[in-house]
């Protein structure tokens, strides 16, 4: 378990009792780094919502402890250093983007030069400054994500933790805010994204951790992700009843629509797969080998998990 800014241990959450009880959170070990950027996935259901809810303390625990920067921190003032964007975000809707962020400094900063200082850094953060003064209620899904953003990074001077925040943001701004991300954690910050676009999180995290029933099933870096290989086979029609014969050969191998989908482990290769379509006579169409990418990993923990 990595170690550093952030640590959780035994953490659990169960809603309900007794017979109606439910396990949103199984125990689990996490620690977070200074300067990670952790990319939070798993299908809908998973626990990622009641996760960062506990992480941000706006939720206590069932069980287990969450501890920041050494120190253990309680729902309140404990929290401070962490900056959570909820989806969607809740914001006033009656405030303009400069009146919300304004109103955040005001409590993050002492005297008039500090509090415009941070209300101009909130501005850039979330490259708000365009319509800076647009009612909140006026605003599009992704303008109120860019303002959450910006008013997480000027509460969360640790720890900034957003749930799809940048989903619904035009290509250009999404890329600004990628940017800025990668700024908050070179400054010394985690932040833990989590997102159904899995796209968009191989282009900004560091690190990927896999949820599922509530479990942690898989904790990678993207360093490790993408040093790992996949073996793609598609094979002709008439041969597709025949591949599932390759999932009891290749224990972490997946079905796809036009074939199997093979991770490249223990010095597999390739040409040791296809050796197993000749023998098994299945016909194979074509055959590619690519790096590993987040869906894989999401794929094969899930799958594992289930038993398929």
């Amino acid at each position: 378990m990595k170690t550093g800014l952030l640590e959780a241990r035994g953490l659990a959450k169960t809603f309900g009792r007794g017979n109606r009880a439910t396990r949103a959170l199984k125990p689990l070990d996490l620690g977070v780094g200074a300067g990670e950027i952790i990319g939070l996935v798993g299908p809908n259901g998973a626990g990622k919502t009641t996760l960062m809810k506990i992480l941000a303390g706006q939720w206590l625990p069932s069980s287990g402890s969450v501890t920041i920067q050494q120190g253990p921190r309680s729902r309140g003032r404990g929290f401070q250093a962490v900056g959570f964007v909820p989806d969607p975000p809740i914001l006033p809707r009656e405030f303009t983007a400069k009146e919300w962020l304004g109103y955040l400094s005001s409590h993050r900063a002492k005297g008039p030069k500090a509090r415009m200082t941070l209300l101009r850094e909130a501005l850039e953060v979330g490259s708000v400054q365009q319509f800076a003064n647009k009612r909140i209620g006026d605003m599009s899904r992704g303008m109120v994500n860019q303002v959450a953003l910006a008013g997480a990074s000027m509460v969360g001077d640790q720890l900034v933790i957003l749930d799809e925040t940048l989903a619904n943001i035009d290509p250009i701004v999404a890329r600004s805010l990628r940017e800025t991300i990668n700024a908050l954690a070179r400054g010394g910050r985690a932040v833990v994204i989590s997102s159904h676009d899995l796209g968009v999180l191989e282009k900004v995290a560091t690190r990927v951790i896999v949820l599922g029933g509530g479990e942690l099933l898989a904790d990678v870096s993207m360093a490790q992700l993408l040093a790992d290989r996949v073996a793609e086979i598609d094979v002709e029609g008439k041969s597709l009843g025949s591949v599932r014969k390759l999932t009891h050969v290749f224990s972490r191998a997946r079905l796809t629509g036009a074939g199997i989908s093979i991770p490249l482990e223990g010095g597999l290769s390739v040409e040791n797969v296809l050796s197993v379509c000749r023998d098994n006579r299945i016909a194979v169409s074509r055959s590619r080998v690519r790096y590993k990418a987040i869906e894989d990993l999401l794929l094969e923990s899930v799958s594992m998990r289930s038993g398929y």
